[in-house]
């Protein structure tokens, strides 16, 4: 679980609303404000971007660290969106608790293509 998430308080939300119907199996991945993933589809070890860590390049990829404000704010946007599309809840926000097994989360940097051009007089 990301320390964002073990800092929001967690209620208990009760039932579906909306018309929706989970199974119980879906009920019982909720706890709470927070989500898990019932499975994951990755491989083992996780793919990764070719440009991985080439700071100096102008088009590379970083990973995004568990405990970052980028990967709380991508938790809560996923477990917000299936609470309340699959489980029809409301009352969020809702985190996933974590990504799914296997899965990594990168930024992609890159310079704009107009930065690469030198600048013309006239």
């Amino acid at each position: 679980m990301n320390t964002y998430s073990k800092k929001v308080s967690a209620s208990s939300t009760q039932g579906a609303s909306g018309g929706h119907s989970p199974s119980d199996h879906m009920e019982s991945l909720v706890k709470g404000h927070f989500i898990s993933w019932a499975a994951s589809d990755a491989s083992n070890p996780p793919n990764q971007p070719q440009d991985l860590q080439h700071r100096t390049a102008t088009n590379y990829y970083e990973e995004v660290l568990e405990d970052s404000k980028v990967m709380n704010n991508y938790l809560e946007q996923i477990g917000t969106y299936i609470a309340q599309t699959v489980y029809g809840y409301t009352d969020g926000p809702y985190f996933m608790d974590s990504l799914p097994d296997g899965y990594k989360l990168y930024r992609h940097h890159s310079q704009p293509e107009n930065a690469k051009k030198p600048r013309s007089k006239g």
